[in-house]
Formats: C-alpha cells, structure tokens, sequence
C-alpha cells in the first residue's frame, strides 16, 4: 500500500537498486560512480549526493555547497526510505539505511514518474491462479482508476468461465465495472467458502489481493486430524503412564514378597538351630 500511496516510491526503488550494484556506496568514490549511474538512468537536470553528515560526496552540476543547508541547519528529517521536498523546491531521498541522501530536481522526478504512468502489468504465466494476483485501484473524488496489476487480460477475474469472469479493459467503465465485480467478491458468503479477492483499502487506495489458500473444509479436516493425533498421542501417554505405574507397583511388592520369603527362611534356621543346641 504504501507504493501505491507514495507518488515517487518507484523512483525511490530505482535508487536503492542502483545503490545495491555499488560495494560501498558510502565512499566518495564510489559516491561518483553512484551519481553517474542514476543520471544515466534518467533524464535528470543534476543529482547531488550527501552523506550521514550531510556533507556533499559527489555533484553533477556547478553547485558545489559543502553541506546541504536544509539537512545541516534547517532541521529537516526524512525517515529512511522517503523523500521531501527543501527550500530550494528540489526532492530529498534518504536511502532505506538513512546513510545517503539524493537531491534531484523535482520537474525531473515528475517527469520521469509521468512517464511510467497508466496501468503497469507484469504478465504471469498462464496457469496463474497457482500464484499471487493483485489489482490496485486509485480513487479520485467519485471515479476509480486502474493503477497497478499483474494480471494479463485473459486472466479470469473469478475462477470460472462466465462472462463477467474475464479481465476488464482499462477504460473508466471497465474499471468501474471490474471494482464491482472484485468487491462483490471480496464479501464473505458463509463459512466454508473463503472470497476470491481480499480487499485491503486505506483513503485513496483500493488493493484486491488473490492467493492460494486451503479451503474451509479442508481446514477443518486438518484441525480435526491434528486434534485427532493430539488425542491419540495423549490416550497413549496415559497408558504407557497407567502400564509403568502397575510394572513399578508389581515389581515393589515382589520385592516384598521375597524379602519376607528370606526373612522367613532365616527364621526357620535360627529355630532349627536353636533346637539342636538343646
């Protein structure tokens, strides 16, 4: 949810990726090669990068300020992983270990995030029910747009092969009817049917989400079978338990009953001797 609510969260991506190639990014060397990377990566103006200190490591423009003023005097944070806009009408972004920041024109940014804009699929194989489905919708005062998914259009909103079952065009109608169709869909009918869509929605994002699941009957079953052995396995506990108990118990009183044998036997002896002293 929070890519879809973040308009720069995949320009964000884009520089975490290219953070990942470089071994040490936090160096001022590697701070070059770093720089270079991302202004080959778009078509920015200039990108300037500052360390945990907020001293300037590389610079692709003329302006060459030692420290970033905003960061260094004017008390503004940026949590790692999001950005924010300085005094100077640029964007800040601190990467996810909060060690680097970058500093790009925001007409850029904009621009680049325009470009990419519209339904972006990354298209499954065709058995594509075996795996995760998503479909985010972005709602803008009464209308509803389609904003990201990973289905391709023959893939069937519903497993099975009514009309209404098949991916919708990315028109305003076809949107408003594919969110009708996932929300109802999304509604718990009874107990031993799951939905086929789950439904997660904050203020201005909808996200429907379809992944494997057991059935409720199935559920049931394995909790009835694990039940079952847990029984099975305590029953017998107790009768090993119960069986050690009675062997132990058995075992004393043998024990007794020679030791009372012996101290019969001597018994006997010290008489028959006794008498053969008279």
């Amino acid at each position: 949810m929070t890519r879809f609510d973040d308009t720069y969260y995949d320009l964000g991506l884009r520089i975490e990726y290219i953070i990942r190639k470089n071994p040490d990014p936090n160096s001022e060397s590697q701070g070059k090669v770093l720089g270079k990377d991302l202004l080959s990566s778009g078509d920015f103006t200039f990108v300037r990068i500052y360390e945990s200190s907020y001293r300037l490591i590389y610079s692709s423009d003329s302006e060459k300020l030692v420290f970033h003023p905003d960061l260094r005097l004017g008390g503004l944070e940026i949590a790692p992983g999001h950005w924010a806009e300085d005094s100077q009408k640029d964007l800040l972004y601190r990467n996810a270990e909060g060690r680097l920041y970058f500093q790009i024109s925001k007409e850029d940014a904009d621009r680049v995030i325009a470009a990419s804009a519209g339904v972006r699929k990354s298209y499954l194989p065709q058995d594509a029910y075996r795996g995760f489905l998503y479909i985010a919708f972005q709602r803008k005062g009464q209308e509803l747009e389609v904003l990201e998914t990973n289905l391709s259009p023959d893939t069937p909103l519903l497993p099975s092969d009514g009309p209404g079952s098949k991916f919708i065009s990315d028109s305003k109608k076809g949107g408003v009817e594919m969110y009708s169709l996932l929300t109802e869909s999304s509604k718990k009918k009874d107990f031993f049917h799951r939905p086929t869509w789950e439904k997660i929605a904050n203020e201005r994002t909808e996200l429907f989400l379809s992944y494997p699941q057991n059935s409720r009957v199935r559920e049931l079953f394995l909790m009835t079978a694990a039940l079952g052995v847990s029984f099975l396995v305590l029953f017998g506990g107790l009768l090993a338990s119960s069986l050690f108990y009675s062997i132990r118990t058995e075992a004393r009183f043998v024990e007794r009953e020679n030791w009372l044998k012996l101290k019969l036997e001597l018994l006997g002896l010290f008489s028959k001797v006794r008498d053969g002293n008279r």
